[in-house]
């Protein structure tokens, strides 16, 4: 799930929680945002309250934070039924 989402999902980014202000770094920012998931059963979405955070990577690195969060989303996603 690294970097996309599936298919029917949209995130709206409501408000700005962080942005780094370092002149170096990642270009940390975090948001406050709405998720749309549509129910199988009725197709229509309901909003859940979810925090994304939003910074550069270095792909040369060993262990990239997308490398970790992918499979524990795949764990997420299974346990929920999609």
């Amino acid at each position: 799930m690294e970097g996309e989402l599936r298919e029917g999902i949209d995130v709206v980014l409501n408000q700005l929680i962080f942005i780094s202000d370092a002149l170096h770094g990642r270009g940390t920012t975090i948001w406050a945002a709405s998720m749309y998931v549509p129910s199988p059963e009725s197709g229509s979405a309901s909003p859940r309250e979810i925090v994304v955070k939003d910074s550069w990577i270095d792909p040369l690195r060993k262990f990239t934070e997308g490398g970790i969060l992918a499979p524990l989303a795949a764990v997420f996603w299974r346990s929920h039924g999609h």
